[in-house]
């Protein structure tokens, strides 16, 4: 009993990770807000389309959204020092060239590791322009990504 348990355990783990890749784009911040990791949805949607990469700080991809000025402005008060919430959302939205607007929902939550903090953040898209185009290249990138790691093992 105990083999099939830690074999079920092991698979969930490994199904979690490669899920975590193709879900809602998400990223992670460290506790200073530079984006540390994203996931391939992510790098798909925002960070190619608008030239983002990893290391940088969270601001920078909040200056690109079409409503930066009140998002940034929003996140000074509610990330003040001493003042930092265990989770956060708020409704963003971006132009991108080849889908046009895109309505996006953040939700972010601390992440804890040992002594360290950080943030998990997701961007449940709401709306999109072009909704039909991005679906059909995100499927044919999450299928090439698949038979990349399949043909690997």
């Amino acid at each position: 009993m105990k083999d099939s348990k830690q074999r079920i355990e092991k698979l969930v783990e490994h199904v979690r990770h490669e899920f975590f890749n193709y879900a809602t784009p998400t990223y992670f911040l460290d506790e200073s807000y530079y984006i540390r990791a994203w996931n391939l949805a992510f790098e798909e949607l925002f960070a190619k389309p608008m030239g983002l990469y990893l290391g940088q700080h969270a601001a920078e991809f909040v200056g690109r959204w079409e409503n930066s000025e009140e998002a940034l402005a929003r996140s000074a008060k509610v990330f003040s020092v001493g003042k930092v919430p265990f989770v956060d959302h708020e409704q963003g939205q971006v132009k991108l060239k080849k889908y046009g607007v895109v309505k996006i929902q953040k939700m972010a939550t601390q992440v804890h590791f040992g002594d360290e903090m950080g943030w998990g953040v997701t961007y449940s898209v709401r709306d999109f322009e072009k909704f039909d185009l991005f679906m059909d290249d995100m499927m044919k990138i999450f299928a090439e990504d698949v038979k990349s790691r399949i043909a690997g093992k």
